[in-house]
């Protein structure tokens, strides 16, 4: 952790100080750490690649883009992580590149950040509006099957991957919490100038959005927090590398402490725009909310539980309700004219042994 704080605390009177951000090229991240007598001068010789591995991973931890994966077998080449992602076209540069400026270096292993995408679906196909009561990962692993996959970088928060049905989300919030003003240290990597980049498109705005997301998944659905303090607390122990503790943030935006007797300090939300809400993740959820339109729920539980048409679910669950009454109703009938029956053949039975007698 202090590693940590220390490198954090280093890229960013780094990234004050030089105009342009890279690993080794002139003002660079190594001849600045050189000059604070950090790293030998050693380092600066191209052909030490140690010093490369060291800049590239303290890049990665710190600034969550990519988790880095030192490789000491091939030390001339940069390499990461898929974490499962889709958003690397490749996972491995020649180290050379480290003279470039940092986002051309980072763009270089694909579109890292949420992108804009032709749509294959027409414009007005699909709603702009988002319903927690649909969407919420409790809804969406009990109606679809779709799980979660706790992941450190967040560019690759709200990848939904369709085969697998499993939905990525970044699980330190706490970073975005840092960084989603707009003086930050993350806005002098010069990522507004992203290509591909969507509209609204800054680091404060994907900060916002991510913290938000937050609200849609988990906080405006009692069953969502309810979901995550008994399932997904458990499965994030598995993920986070022992001894660290689960991120504090993430506990409070996923409801681990509310109950019923208490509430957010969040304005509960029944509905949000992608537009107005979420400009630069609106691809990603529409790919999310596509799929959960498609389905069909294949069980009783599934389609009691189905949000995505109000009217046909009160309309399903009325007539299971008065149906069931209707059941019991006619049940309790038949019961009773069975007794009623059974009485009456008792009573004559009993005038016929009286009769016989006298």
């Amino acid at each position: 952790m202090r590693l940590i704080r220390l490198a954090t605390s280093l890229i960013q009177d780094f990234s004050k100080q030089s105009d342009t951000v890279n690993l080794d090229g002139r003002g660079g991240l190594i001849p600045s750490l050189v000059q604070k007598n950090i790293l030998d001068p050693s380092c600066l010789n191209k052909s030490n690649p140690t010093a490369r591995q060291l800049a590239f991973g303290l890049m990665g931890w710190t600034l969550m883009l990519y988790t880095p994966n030192p490789s000491y077998n091939e030390p001339s080449s940069l390499q990461i992580h898929d974490e499962g992602s889709s958003c690397f076209d490749t996972l491995s540069q020649p180290a050379e590149v480290s003279n470039r400026s940092f986002l051309e270096l980072v763009c270089g292993f694909g579109k890292v950040f949420p992108w804009k995408e032709i749509q294959d679906v027409p414009s007005n196909a699909l709603s702009d509006q988002l319903h927690p009561a649909n969407l919420n990962v409790a809804t969406l692993f009990k109606s679809y099957g779709v799980t979660v996959k706790w992941v450190s970088c967040f560019t690759s928060h709200l990848e939904f991957h369709e085969v697998t049905r499993k939905l990525s989300i970044f699980c330190l919030p706490s970073f975005c919490k840092l960084h989603d003003g707009n003086e930050t240290a993350m806005e002098r990597y010069n990522f507004h100038s992203v290509p591909y980049k969507p509209p609204k498109f800054s680091v404060a705005q994907v900060m916002q959005e991510i913290l938000l997301s937050y609200q849609l998944f988990f906080l405006n659905s009692s069953q969502a927090c309810q979901y995550y303090r008994r399932k997904q607390r458990q499965v994030l122990k598995t993920v986070i590398p022992e001894g660290n503790q689960i991120d504090p943030t993430l506990d409070w935006l996923c409801g681990y402490h509310q109950t019923k007797s208490s509430e957010s300090s969040l304005p509960e939300r029944t509905v949000f725009s992608k537009e107005v809400d979420f400009p630069v993740f609106a691809e990603r959820l529409s790919k999310l909310q596509k799929f959960a339109s498609k389905q069909q729920s294949g069980t009783l539980k599934a389609v009691w539980s189905d949000h995505r048409n109000f009217e046909a679910l009160y309309t399903f669950r009325a007539v299971i309700i008065f149906g069931t009454v209707s059941v019991i109703l006619s049940f309790i009938q038949v019961v009773l004219q069975a007794i009623q029956t059974t009485y009456t053949m008792k009573s004559y039975s009993n005038r016929g042994n009286e009769g016989g007698i006298g």
